[in-house]
């Protein structure tokens, strides 16, 4: 499970739970084990990718034109969908 928690400081901090409950004989629970990892940057740097991915995903459905990259070996790597519409 992923929480969210603000700091004393205001900022706010991503943290991911795990755990196990220990049960007895009758299915009692007498223990917990568990852990917590901050996952903060990892969150950050996720937020980043999306909003990347769907800056370009947005420049490549409006543009209406021929759209292509050509890596050094110059085989064709991409092409606006809109291309038929042409």
């Amino acid at each position: 499970m992923e929480f969210r928690f603000r700091r004393k400081d205001g900022r706010y901090i991503y943290m991911e739970i795990r755990g196990v409950w220990l049960t007895n004989d009758e299915g009692e629970v007498y223990r917990t084990i568990g852990a917590m990892k901050d996952i903060t940057e990892w969150k950050c740097t996720l937020e980043k990718v999306e909003a990347s991915e769907m800056k370009y995903r947005s420049l490549i459905q409006n543009f209406y034109g021929i759209n292509f990259e050509t890596p050094k070996t110059l085989g064709l790597q991409l092409v606006s969908i809109l291309v038929n519409q042409l």
